[in-house]
């Protein structure tokens, strides 16, 4: 029963991970796309 729980929280943790990665790609991208007009329209 332990190894089950230890099991399903490691997998909840790398689930976690994985959300959090693809958020911080999202709010990346987002901020990128937002700013690369502006750096290219003050050039």
């Amino acid at each position: 029963m332990l190894k089950k729980k230890e099991k399903n929280l490691k997998t909840t943790f790398i689930g976690v991970l994985v959300e959090i990665g693809l958020a911080l790609g999202f709010i990346a991208a987002g901020t990128i796309v937002t700013l690369i007009p502006y750096l290219f329209g003050h050039k």
